[in-house]
């Protein structure tokens, strides 16, 4: 499990608090330390700023002084993980309009199956052994006589018929309107 905030003594038995920083930076730059020290030397304040200490307190502690630094450092804190969450809900975002995109770009919006990028694509990867151009003469009539709606419907109703019987022998692309 991760810390959200360390508050640490400077003298300590086996490690200062000076040197437990910098060890604490290596693994985790961002987390809050909070430093109390009996010394009023601008030594060890300076070095304590060197190695990135949020804050610095000096003893005896002033009650009112050490919540208001509690509260600046779970200010950070939470500030860091609306950011975060910020962040992956902009990349999810992000990554749902590319693939928005994708499939505007390579699929017929009307017919579901692959369109005329899409063939073109395949044509340059693959080297087919045949291609075969099915275009459907007067079928602006239907649209004409029984509306367009009724007109893709027809067309719907081809393409998945030629993909529901295709078994991957062949694969079927709307190039344009009727083709």
């Amino acid at each position: 499990d991760e810390f959200d905030l360390v508050i640490s003594d400077i003298n300590m038995p086996k490690m200062n608090g000076i040197e437990m920083t910098k060890e604490i930076r290596k693994i985790n730059g961002d987390i809050p330390i909070l430093i109390i020290s009996a010394y009023n030397e601008s030594g060890y304040f300076i070095e304590t700023i060197k190695h990135g200490v949020d804050g610095y307190l000096l003893k005896p502690i002033d009650l009112e002084q050490f919540l208001d630094m509690i509260n600046k450092a779970v200010e950070k804190i939470y500030l860091k993980r609306e950011i975060q969450s910020y962040q992956k809900n902009l990349e999810l975002k992000v990554k749902k309009q590319n693939e928005e995109l994708y499939n505007l770009f390579y699929y017929d919006k009307l017919t579901g199956v692959p369109n005329k990028n899409s063939l073109e694509k395949a044509i340059e990867n693959t080297k087919p052994h045949a291609i075969m151009l099915i275009d459907m003469n007067n079928f602006s009539a239907i649209n004409e006589i029984y509306g367009t709606d009724v007109g893709d419907k027809i067309l719907v109703g081809i393409a998945k018929k030629l993909v529901s019987i295709s078994k991957y022998k062949y694969r079927v692309f709307r190039i344009y309107g009727d083709k």
